[in-house]
């Protein structure tokens, strides 16, 4: 039994280097929540983290740092 997201729904980033925001819904695999700490999971305040242009660059592993928050919440 794992924990999967069930839906993930991103919301643009303040700049256009910022990756988006995200809320991501989550649920155990077998479709409860049952034994879940959390119930959704914020990625917010982000700062830079865009990939440049992939022009010339298949196949190759890129890492582009960010900063960012993460909200856990919890159904009460």
């Amino acid at each position: 039994m794992g924990v999967i997201a069930e839906s993930a729904q991103p919301i643009p980033g303040a700049g256009p280097e910022d990756v988006p925001w995200l809320l991501v819904v989550l649920r155990h695999d077998d479709g409860g929540e049952q034994g879940l700490d959390f119930s959704q999971v914020l990625r917010v305040g982000t700062r830079l983290g865009k990939a440049p242009e992939a022009e010339g660059r298949d196949g190759q592993r890129l890492g582009v740092g960010y900063e960012t928050f993460y909200v856990f919440l919890r159904k009460a």
